[in-house]
């Protein structure tokens, strides 16, 4: 890291973990049916992006220094240059599960 802080984060989501981040988003949108029947978004909140990206980041930072204890803060507290090494790889993580849905 730029900083000289050791980040240390898992390499997988569990299916339980995947779950938890996909209800984030499933949690703040509105699916409604349109005149013809046919399903539509209703309502989309904003913030969606930075809950379920906070909830990634509590699930797979394991600690920071070390330090176990409220990674999600320690980690809104890094550098910019930090956080941009670290968010590509926590995607990285995530979008495994999200490609092997696809292709099945």
């Amino acid at each position: 890291m730029p900083s000289g802080k050791k980040v240390k984060i898992k390499t997988y989501l569990t299916y339980g973990e995947w779950r938890e981040i996909q209800s984030v988003y499933l949690d703040n949108v509105k699916i409604g049916v349109d005149t013809e029947g046919k399903t539509k978004l209703d309502d989309i909140d904003a913030s969606v992006t930075y809950k379920a990206q906070n909830k990634v980041i509590e699930i797979l930072v394991v600690s920071i220094n070390d330090n176990t204890k409220d990674v999600l803060k320690q980690f809104m507290d890094l550098s910019k240059s930090d956080v941009d090494m670290v968010l590509p790889e926590l995607s990285k993580i995530q979008n495994e599960w999200n490609e092997e849905k696809k292709t099945k």
